[in-house]
């Protein structure tokens, strides 16, 4: 729930906003993806689509049917650092696209 507010709160904060924010509690990682609403028809990034990405890399899924906001969990906190890397990385490509 704190996930969803912050990424909320950031894409409030900007225009163009995308992102990814995890966290780890209690052995289990939570992730969030968010596509503010002005950026979202202008590229391809995904909310979901990151959250399809980087489920597995944790261990986990999520729910990748929103363009907007998706949220996800897994099990593997060692990989949560090489996740966020690697979504960056994505969020970039596609960005540099528009």
């Amino acid at each position: 729930t704190e996930l969803r507010v912050l990424a909320d709160m950031i894409k409030k904060s900007s225009e163009k906003a995308a992102g990814m924010l995890a966290t780890v509690h209690e052995g289990k990682v939570f992730i969030v993806a968010f596509v503010s609403d002005l950026l979202a028809p202008l590229t391809k990034v995904h909310a979901g689509e990151l959250i399809k990405l980087a489920g597995p890399i944790i261990g986990g899924g999520g729910d990748p049917r929103r363009p907007e906001f998706s949220q996800g969990q897994g099990t593997k906190c060692d990989a949560v650092e090489s996740m966020l890397q690697q979504i960056q990385t994505i969020i970039q490509e596609k960005l540099a696209a528009i």
